[in-house]
């Protein structure tokens, strides 16, 4: 009996000093979010948001970053709060494969040797709370991964402005996906990422925000390629967070456009953004935003 409690002890310690160290810098992080209170507008998401042509708004994002990692970033945005914040509007980079199966999977079964948990989780494990560690919707695996993750002690980035992108792909661009996204039901099968979708929604009606969801145009070979019972699942979702209020869904997936307006299938040139610009700002004005395009 004594032989195991001393590796059981090892471990609670070992875990209670990185919790006690993320704890210690997580004033840094803190500090990031209250000065993104600032501005009438703050942008989440994946490496879309880096496609989303509003300078001047602060985004706190990371490429394949889940919707637990989301929620959370939200949700910490949300805490530090302060009472003159000036943001009253929230924008969120959505499209399918934020529920498909290989988002789904890195959530439940496996990193996939990309490097995901360093990075995407890494990023987020400094938002992460003790209570979060016995959410019973959230796999044991990845709660254990956050917590290791946390050992890296990073701090929360915030990026501000946007940067062109002034590649494209060519005229006869094509890309294969996988076999799981034409032949399996991954919406309904994304238990997990339609949790934290459902958090994300909660707290946006909570904190009284208009959350504003950003659906980027998507090249014409995506859709063809996914199951279409999922798909149509993601299109209801969507459709139904809309029906919410204060939520906007600003669907563009399918608008067509041309191949210079992509840099690969799902993210934007700067004339695929310019695009997107366009009925942005216009969902803004409609929520009553602060927000104004600043001028060259």
């Amino acid at each position: 009996m004594a032989l195991f409690l001393r590796p059981a002890a090892i471990v609670l310690l070992a875990l209670a000093g990185v919790m006690a160290l993320r704890l210690a810098i997580a004033p840094l992080s803190t500090e990031k979010y209250e000065r993104a209170h600032r501005f009438p507008v703050a942008l989440f998401g994946d490496s879309h948001a880096g496609d989303v042509a509003l300078p001047g708004v602060p985004r706190f994002s990371t490429p394949a970053q889940d919707l637990v990692s989301t929620y959370f970033h939200m949700r910490a945005f949300a805490a530090a709060r302060p009472a003159d914040s000036h943001t009253r509007t929230v924008l969120l980079t959505i499209w399918p494969d934020k529920f498909g199966p290989i988002a789904e999977a890195r959530l439940q079964e496996w990193d996939g040797g990309d490097g995901w948990v360093q990075s995407a989780l890494g990023m987020s494990a400094p938002v992460l709370r003790f209570g979060d560690l016995f959410t019973s919707e959230l796999p044991l695996a990845l709660r254990g991964q956050f917590v290791l993750q946390s050992a890296q002690l990073r701090r929360i980035r915030k990026r501000m402005g946007y940067a062109p992108n002034q590649r494209h792909v060519p005229a006869d661009y094509q890309v294969r996906l996988s076999a799981k996204q034409l032949h399996e039901p991954w919406f309904e099968q994304a238990s997990v990422s339609r949790w934290a979708f459902a958090r994300i929604l909660e707290l946006a009606d909570e904190a009284g925000w208009n959350l504003i969801l950003i659906e980027h145009p998507l090249h014409s070979v995506y859709f063809p390629q996914l199951n279409e019972e999922a798909v149509a699942d993601y299109a209801s979702a969507m459709q139904a967070a809309d029906s919410l209020p204060g939520v906007h869904y600003l669907a563009l997936g399918r608008d067509s456009l041309a191949h210079t307006a992509f840099v690969d299938h799902h993210h934007l040139s700067e004339e695929g953004a310019m695009y997107v610009r366009g009925p942005l700002l216009r969902a803004l004005d409609a929520v009553g935003s602060e927000y104004v395009l600043p001028q060259p």
